[in-house]
This record gives C-alpha cells, sequence and structure tokens, in this order.
C-alpha cells in the first residue's frame, strides 16, 4: 500500500501499531522512519533488545510538556541510539523533544523533517529501487519459497524499470510456467 500511496502523493506517512518484525519492516519502504517515544514508558531498554534503535532516522519524544521525565527520556534514547549496532550503527540519528498540547518543538521537528527530505532527494530514486527489489524478493520468497527466490534470479527479469508489480506478476508467471512443467515432466 505504502508503494501504491507514494506513486499518488508527494508525502505519505504510515504509522506502525507497535514493535514487531512487521512494523520494523517499514524501513523497507519509508524515505524517513520516524521512531516516537512516551516519555517514562522505560521504552530505550526495550527498544535495544528488540533492535528497533537501528531503525528509525529521527526519534521524537512527545509529551515534552511533561519536563523531567521527557528530559530523561530523551536522554535515554540518546543513550540508546550510542549502543546501536548492525545497519544503524555510525548514523546520526536526531532526537528531538516536541508537545502537540503546547506546541512547543514541533517547529524543530518541521524543520528536520524538511532538512532530511531535501538530503534524501538525492538518492531517492535508486532507494526506490532497492525497496522495490527486496519488496518482490520479499514476495517471491512468501509464495515460492527459496526455491522460487533462487529460481526467479536465474529468470531473466523483463520487466527492467517498470513498477515491482508488474515485474512480480512476469516472474510469478515465469515461476508457476516452470514449476508446472517440472511436475508434468516424467521421473528420472
Amino acid at each position: 500500500a505504502a508503494v501504491l500511496m507514494g506513486a499518488l502523493k508527494d508525502v505519505v506517512i504510515v504509522e506502525t501499531v507497535g514493535v514487531g518484525q512487521s512494523e520494523t519492516d517499514i524501513a523497507d519502504v519509508a524515505d524517513t522512519v520516524v521512531f516516537c517515544a512516551q516519555p517514562g514508558s522505560g521504552d530505550a531498554l526495550q527498544f535495544m533488545k528488540a533492535g528497533v534503535m537501528e531503525i528509525p532516522d529521527v526519534v521524537l519524544v512527545t509529551k515534552a510538556d511533561l519536563g523531567a521525565i521527557a528530559d530523561r527520556t530523551v536522554s535515554d534514547m540518546t543513550g540508546a541510539l550510542s549502543l546501536a549496532t548492525g545497519e544503524g550503527a555510525g548514523r546520526d540519528v536526531r532526537v528531538l523533544a516536541c508537545s502537540a498540547s503546547t506546541g512547543s518543538g514541533m517547529d524543530a521537528v518541521a524543520a528536520l523533517l524538511a532538512e532530511r527530505a531535501r538530503a534524501t532527494a538525492v538518492g531517492r530514486a535508486a532507494r526506490r529501487r532497492a525497496q522495490a527489489t527486496r519488496w518482490l524478493q520479499a514476495a517471491l520468497l512468501a509464495e515460492f519459497g527459496r526455491w522460487g527466490l533462487r529460481a526467479a534470479a536465474r529468470i531473466t527479469d523483463e520487466g527492467g524499470e517498470s513498477s515491482p508489480f508488474a515485474r512480480h506478476a512476469a516472474l510469478r508467471q515465469n515461476l508457476e510456467t516452470a514449476l508446472s512443467r517440472a511436475l508434468d515432466a516424467p521421473e528420472l
């Protein structure tokens, strides 16, 4: 759905509902991942354990109007980001505090997101192609398993610059044909 919306709109905001594998997959379709943390929830430790701190480009600590507890959460999140490993290691992830009820920090959030949009515009086309390829691989893996993914890598992808959906349909048809032939072949 995010790929389709991205083709129709300049800005698409996707909200995930929690922390888990499906929520971390947002990094495969988003130009900027914003992680929102609620003060005093102890989330920093949980997120470090779940590997979530390797994903965001921006961390927003909400409810900044709560004062010291929000400041502590900013500190906790900054510390958690410094411990990130893997793909998230060494990235410059900004942590900002904001409050929807008072409006504090919202100008800084808007400015940071605009800055990120400008900074990511340069590689956006290549990133979208890579995201489409990952989506295509995941779809083929789900439908045909590892065998299908390996077989698809050997099939000439005539989709080229077409949409990931068109490429998926073409590869799916080729895989189904190959599988059908293999199942109909007499055993040796």
